[in-house]
């Protein structure tokens, strides 16, 4: 694959309007299949140890270059993956993250407004008691804590998307696995339809105005490293 006479191997797009200037939706984990032509856009596994915010790999299966199809199809966002290690994609423009009412383990209702964007750099987990995957990623994160937050001001927020019948096992959970987190629970799955996801875990860096800089989709072992790597840079 070419573009602009440079080899890249792996061309992601995130937003893209067709010809006919229509406007197609982002959805990380529901398929996405536009046939265009001769072109088709879907959302494929995303390889190991590449990562992107918001991103879509496009596929031209059956016919030349991809400059012909970033062209035709005038993407205005494009997110090349490179091959170093360490490195990986950024969106072209931050995200807020989203405000929710949520509750505490002891029930209170309170916003998730008050814990995010506060002025201190923030890691959103979303898990739930049921996701043997979430429970994984926030047992290796747990040692990155106090790092976190002493040298990069940062806070571990875990939102559980429990629903109300099982809401009560997320405080025993979390006592049982001695979390040092703030946890917050989203019973109504709140942020999946605002970030646009159904699967969890998700995890997301967000800096002190609110504004999501990294995205993660499932888990992978190393990823607590690739988030400080992250969080290093908003220092």
């Amino acid at each position: 694959m070419t573009v602009c006479g440079q080899g890249l191997p792996q061309v992601w797009v995130s937003g893209f309007i067709d010809e006919n200037d229509t406007g197609h939706e982002r959805s990380f984990w529901k398929p996405l299949g536009v046939r265009h032509k001769d072109y088709i856009f879907s959302n494929l596994s995303r390889p190991t140890k590449r990562t992107a915010i918001n991103v879509y790999f496009a596929d031209y299966r059956t016919i030349q270059a991809s400059f012909t199809l970033i062209e035709r199809m005038k993407i205005f966002k494009i997110f090349t993956l490179l091959l170093l290690t360490g490195l990986f994609s950024v969106g072209l423009g931050a995200q807020d993250f989203p405000d929710v009412n949520v509750k505490t383990l002891d029930r209170r209702d309170v916003a998730l407004s008050d814990y995010v964007g506060q002025g201190k750099n923030t890691v959103v987990a979303v898990w739930a008691t049921t996701c043997p995957n979430c429970i994984m990623e926030l047992d290796h994160m747990k040692d990155y804590v106090e790092k976190w937050s002493t040298q990069y001001n940062a806070e571990v927020i875990a939102v559980s998307m429990d629903q109300y019948q099982r809401i009560r096992r997320v405080k025993p959970m979390v006592n049982g696995r001695q979390w040092p987190y703030t946890v917050l629970i989203d019973s109504q799955r709140q942020l999946g339809s605002l970030l646009n996801f159904t699967a969890i875990p998700q995890l997301f860096v967000v800096d002190g105005d609110g504004k999501i800089i990294q995205q993660y989709s499932s888990y992978q072992r190393g990823r607590e490293e690739e988030v400080d790597r992250v969080l290093a840079r908003l220092k």
